[in-house]
């Protein structure tokens, strides 16, 4: 559901991974986020701030061993936690240390998958801290998925059909009679075709940012 639900709003093409997806819009995979809310449940009980009624303090006279116990136990060593360390903590703070150590393992799980031919990391791109200022900023539905499309290097392009055809790379060449393979900074930057549409669309972009056209 919710890598349908991103994949409708990116409206990119299956060729690019759920998990690059998730990276692009800083999005904790279901998995972390059912572990949050269970642990989450579990310190609840166990622990209450500015109270001496929680269970807590009898968790250790309790001698009935329960497998989901465990498990949210082993989770909690994974994450750097303890109970027994985490007694001195209150509520909030040991939450808040968990859902941070949680994000951070989920993210880098992510980013490791990401790594494919489609995606900003296969052009060098650092994935985003935020969620990217694009996704507000263009306004128009056609530029959002052209640059959304370019920025997960999943463009059409010959390029790209050529790697999932298995076509030498050499063979990939643009339809302009150029002799150049029909990368995507071939047809942003170079080809002659899109000659009327770079100067309306990419030139001022360039101008803007000081790079040369």
């Amino acid at each position: 559901v919710q890598l349908n639900f991103l994949r409708t709003i990116a409206n990119v093409p299956s060729c690019v991974a759920g998990t690059t997806l998730r990276v692009e819009f800083s999005q904790c995979s279901l998995e972390a986020r059912a572990w949050l809310q269970a642990l989450s449940l579990k310190l609840r009980i166990l622990m209450k701030d500015d109270s001496t009624d929680g269970l807590l303090q009898h968790l250790n006279q309790d001698n009935f061993s329960s497998s989901w116990d465990n498990l949210l136990d082993n989770r909690l060593n994974r994450l750097g936690f303890s109970l027994s360390s985490s007694q001195n903590l209150s509520l909030g703070k040991i939450s808040k240390a968990i859902k941070t150590k949680t994000y951070e393992l989920d993210f880098n799980s992510t980013l490791s998958r990401a790594r494919r031919v489609c995606s900003p990391i296969a052009l060098g791109i650092p994935p985003p801290q935020v969620l990217p200022s694009y996704f507000f900023s263009l306004l128009s539905m056609n530029q959002s998925h052209v640059f959304t499309l370019a920025r997960m290097n999943a463009f059409p392009s010959v390029e790209l059909e050529g790697r999932f055809q298995k076509i030498p790379y050499s063979d990939r060449l643009c339809k302009c009679n150029s002799g150049e393979v029909e990368t995507l900074a071939h047809i942003i930057l170079f080809c002659n075709k899109w000659m009327t549409l770079r100067e309306k669309w990419i030139f001022p972009l360039l101008i803007k940012e000081n790079l040369p056209c």
